[in-house]
């Protein structure tokens, strides 16, 4: 992976954004006030670009930002953040986080 801090994810930015916002996920809590949250991002997102080119890229990252905010409203959940193809995502339970993890996945 490289030298740590050589180049910055966009898991890093969102990271650095809620640290600075704080967003309210209580919208996303389960009774006992459990929130889960997830983290996700297209992996090797700048080869993919390379390859497909600006036009290609940018259906393949609409694609993927409907399918993530789509899923995680159907588990209950919320996009807190996304930042490039990054997403921060705050759902009620681990049990749902991991079933729309898996949904978006595949």
């Amino acid at each position: 992976m490289g030298t740590p801090g050589a180049y910055t994810t966009s898991i890093d930015k969102i990271e650095r954004s809620v640290r600075a916002d704080r967003p309210d996920v209580r919208p996303a809590s389960a009774p006992d006030g459990t929130v889960t949250i997830v983290f996700s991002d297209i992996e090797s997102s700048t080869l993919l670009l390379e390859r497909l080119g600006d036009t290609g890229f940018l259906h393949v990252v609409a694609w993927h930002d409907r399918i993530v905010r789509d899923t995680a409203g159907e588990y209950r959940g919320f996009v807190v953040k996304s930042q490039g193809d990054g997403f921060m995502l705050a759902l009620p339970s681990a049990a749902l986080a991991l079933r729309a993890s898996l949904t978006m996945r595949d």
